[in-house]
């Protein structure tokens, strides 16, 4: 019985790795020409009989996230494209604006509201509303529990893992051939002003935030000091500010992050954490199309991980074409009231709302990480694999917490045994925790973060971390699952 290790090609956050192996076969995930898993699945379950599973460098993983969640390849290594490049004016103010601003007001009145140099102070204001066990409800909580969504606790969030109607597999099959709906509101949506704000996000991430066009974003990591990841962020460079996405359950851990990063940074910044808007993904070869049907015009021309600002069926919104499932897709941000009207359109029109099961077997198909599994604080960018997250300027000219760490990691490689790979299998499904043996010597050589059946590709699917000289795609491993080796 074997299991073959599967390198991931350019996935990312939320999101993958960036491999150093090409699959010329299969393009990068392109809006305009999207490659389906479905339509490559065959490839995937002609295994040999004698085989569990089998080498599968060409498996159809493909991308649409660069910074979410999703979220994984950037658009300048993704899809290849050339960007230009403006000069990055530092300026060091006197005015040391330091402050992180959490709102729950309309978004009118949070602009308003921007602290000036003469107002250093932090500013808090009511959070969502709490279940009885103390989970934070979404401003579609009770949507999902009319469309009989079982609601567990997710990062202190109370959220939907499926609904009653249709269960994991419908849900996860609706996206991969029509549209399906995500609540990711629990999702941190942060804003950063000032004048050094670009400046700013480069001291706290490794984002290429000068190589980034008006309104397009990219995932980047934050670094601890020892080149530890912090979380994985979507980052984008609008005219008027620096959008950030952070992951639920690192809020507080991010936030806290950002004030000692601010206390270290000379220069004119506020970070405003919004929490008066929501923010739902539509997912799948039709997600286009449902947006349209609902008034949105342009998409063709808009390209990935490009925002702007749109009208959803009356509602005032801001999209972004990314995602965390391998489809084509939308994240759409707007006012509570405005997300829950848009969510009743969405339904109205027969889209299938899908829970926390369906985005994990999605993300897991496409190869996404999740922090918590693959990602942690001891995890460093280049036993995860993320280290194409950082470009040549980025890391020749440093200036972000961690380049000092990661430079000597890079120049030791005894420090960096690890690589995380993708694994393919069948039989039982080796979950988060499972031991990865090596069958030439019986050894326990790493582990599982995170595994699931994959409903597309008819096999399981996992993601782990071995040591380099098992990376190769086509290697034989096993798994220990429930003290049995598969």
């Amino acid at each position: 019985v074997t299991v073959s290790v599967l390198y991931w090609f350019q996935a990312a956050s939320a999101f993958g790795f960036r491999a150093s192996f090409k699959l010329p076969q299969f393009k990068p995930f392109d809006p305009r020409h999207p490659q389906p898993l479905r339509h490559q699945q065959t490839r995937v379950r002609n295994f040999a009989p004698s085989q569990t599973a089998v080498v599968a460098p060409s498996l159809p993983f493909h991308f649409c996230i660069d910074s979410s969640p999703g979220v994984f390849a950037s658009s300048p290594y993704f899809l290849e494209q050339r960007q230009y490049t403006p000069p990055l004016q530092h300026r060091k103010s006197t005015n040391m604006l330091r402050t992180i601003v959490s709102r729950s007001a309309p978004a009118a009145a949070m602009a308003a509201a921007i602290p000036t140099p003469a107002q250093q102070t932090i500013t808090t204001t009511t959070v969502p509303a709490t279940t009885p066990e103390g989970h934070k409800k979404s401003a579609l909580h009770q949507l999902h529990v009319d469309l009989g969504g079982k609601m567990v606790p997710f990062a202190g969030w109370s959220l939907p893992v499926q609904y009653a109607k249709a269960g994991v597999l419908k849900e996860h099959t609706a996206c991969r051939t029509a549209a399906a709906a995500f609540d990711v509101s629990h999702m941190g949506q942060l804003r950063v002003y000032g004048a050094d704000r670009e400046a700013f996000v480069e001291f706290l991430t490794v984002a290429d935030v000068q190589a980034l066009p008006a309104n397009r974003g990219r995932l980047a990591v934050m670094l601890n000091d020892r080149a530890g990841i912090v979380d994985d962020v979507i980052v984008t460079r609008c005219d008027e500010h620096v959008g950030m996405v952070i992951n639920a359950g690192r809020t507080d851990a991010d936030l806290a992050h950002i004030r000692a990063a601010a206390a270290d940074f000379r220069g004119d910044v506020t970070v405003v954490h919004d929490e008066s808007l929501s923010l739902v993904a539509l997912q799948g070869p039709q997600a286009a199309a449902q947006l349209a049907a609902l008034g949105v015009e342009g998409l063709e021309a808009l390209p990935f991980m490009a925002t702007r600002a749109a009208m959803i069926a009356g509602v005032p919104a801001t999209i972004t074409r990314c995602g965390y499932t391998g489809e084509d897709g939308f994240e759409i941000s707007a006012p509570h009231a405005g997300v829950l009207a848009i969510s009743q359109a969405l339904i109205e029109r027969g889209v299938q709302f899908a829970g926390l099961g369906a985005r994990d077997s999605l993300r897991m198909e496409a190869g996404m990480c999740l922090y918590g599994h693959e990602l942690t604080e001891e995890t460093n960018v280049v036993e995860a694999c993320l280290n194409w997250l950082i470009t040549k300027r980025r890391l020749g000219d440093g200036g972000f917490i961690g380049h000092a760490a990661l430079q000597e990691l890079k120049a030791d490689p005894a420090r960096t045994p690890m690589r995380r790979v993708g694994i393919v299998s069948r039989g039982a499904c080796a979950r988060d925790g499972a031991t990865v043996v090596d069958p030439a010597t019986g050894a326990e050589v790493g582990k599982v973060t995170s595994g699931c059946p994959s409903p597309t590709l008819g096999c399981n699917v996992a993601q782990a971390y071995v040591p380099k000289a098992l990376m190769k795609a086509g290697t034989p491993l096993k798994l220990s699952v429930r003290g049995r080796l598969v």
